[in-house]
């Protein structure tokens, strides 16, 4: 039977402050599993295999003459072997075999390695390994200590569940229990333990670090025009997007590194200084050689507008929660910041008075209509 993967779909708005090409990068964050990923403009549709994201390579803990790597915490109970004909992968040399013998008591530690100097793992998603068992439904530890303290910890557990290779992935952020202070950036100690009843031979394989968090340019740029857009993704398999960058460019310019994009060329920044009119009014001094974004730290809302020559510009929302304007002019000039609601409450406030004031004329004149009437009708008398 066939079975179609799972599509989540997801539509996200972007505003665009000018027509033009634009470059699209994803920093995607996913299970080092198999999928693809989707994203779509206006006419323009690109597909990722989730492969990409795997650029740079894992980060290898232990793979092969894996005997060297750990130390034996129970010499009494632990026998290790590197076994060259069970292994997972044919690329490998061999897999570690632990065969365990019954304690007889509660709990132990059969493996453990130290790092000296501590290593930082602050970057890292998952913790990925393979595991061939017994079918015991054995309980199996995963711990890993901080600080060189035996009072921080985080702890990821498991079950043997199958006599058949089973590929394991931990999430780092997601232990299954934590003691002390979790500190990602100073890995100290790893170590394996395992239940009272436990019992008879296991093999590990392939024990890596995946980030899986890097960001990827996408190969086309799209052509977007300016104002509002929409870009739907269609997320398959087991994937979320951490975040979604999109970045003018100028005429026949290509994707940037993204590191470059956050480089600050000290040389080319603006000047800025501002009058505050009132709270609800800013005029802002400008001298700039390139066009840049002006953040205004006020609570976002779209009545807030720029005004540069007569030419109002649009507030985007900047860090979720305050107003950018994406001014294009260079050289010398001033900006006025509006919040046009308060022209709205000033105006409405006109009109209130206007209609007030009208309200009253009409009083007058139709009192004055009546006493005409009433000086008619006596006359006619």
């Amino acid at each position: 039977m066939v079975t179609k993967p799972t599509i989540t779909r997801r539509i996200l708005p972007y505003w665009a402050p000018k027509e033009g090409n634009y470059a699209i990068a994803l920093q995607a964050q996913k299970e080092p599993v198999y999928g693809r990923l989707g994203i779509r403009t206006d006419n323009q549709q690109q597909w990722l295999n989730l492969d990409t994201f795997r650029e740079i390579e894992p980060t290898i803990v232990a793979n092969d003459n894996q005997t060297a790597l750990w130390e034996v915490a129970e010499p009494d109970y632990v026998t290790l072997s590197d076994d060259t004909d069970v292994k997972i992968r044919q690329d490998s040399q061999n897999s570690l075999k632990v065969n365990l013998r019954l304690p007889g008591r509660s709990a132990y530690t059969f493996l453990e390695r130290i790092y000296q100097p501590m290593e930082d793992w602050s970057q890292d998603l998952y913790l990925v390994f393979w595991f061939k068992g017994e079918g015991s439904d054995a309980g199996f530890q995963f711990s890993i200590l901080f600080n060189d303290s035996y009072e921080d910890s985080a702890v990821f557990g498991w079950y043997d569940e199958s006599k058949e290779w089973r590929r394991l992935v931990l999430p780092l952020a997601q232990p299954g229990g934590a003691n002390g202070k979790v500190d990602w950036s100073k890995v100290w100690k790893i170590r394996l333990s395992t239940g009272k009843d436990t019992t008879g031979t296991f093999y590990l394989d392939h024990l890596s670090r995946y980030h899986n968090k890097e960001w990827i340019n996408l190969a086309q740029s799209v052509h977007l025009p300016a104002g509002e857009n929409s870009f739907t993704l269609n997320l398959e398999g087991k994937t979320e997007v951490n975040q979604l960058l999109i970045y003018p460019l100028n005429e026949g310019e290509g994707t940037i590194p993204i590191g470059n994009l956050f480089q600050v060329d000290d040389t080319q920044t603006a000047s800025i200084s501002y009058e505050k009119l009132s709270p609800t009014k800013y005029i802002v001094h400008i001298s700039t050689s390139r066009p840049f974004w002006l953040t205004l730290s006020e609570v976002y809302n779209p009545l807030w507008k720029a005004i540069v020559a007569g030419e109002e510009i649009d507030s985007v929302p900047s860090y979720s929660f305050v107003n950018s304007f994406f001014l294009t002019k260079t050289g010398d000039y001033d900006v006025t910041i509006e919040f046009m609601g308060q022209r709205y409450v000033h105006y409405g406030g006109i009109i209130s008075l206007i209609a007030f004031l009208g309200a009253i004329v009409g009083v007058i004149l139709e009192r004055k209509r009546e006493r005409e009437r009433e000086r008619g009708s006596h006359r006619s008398q």
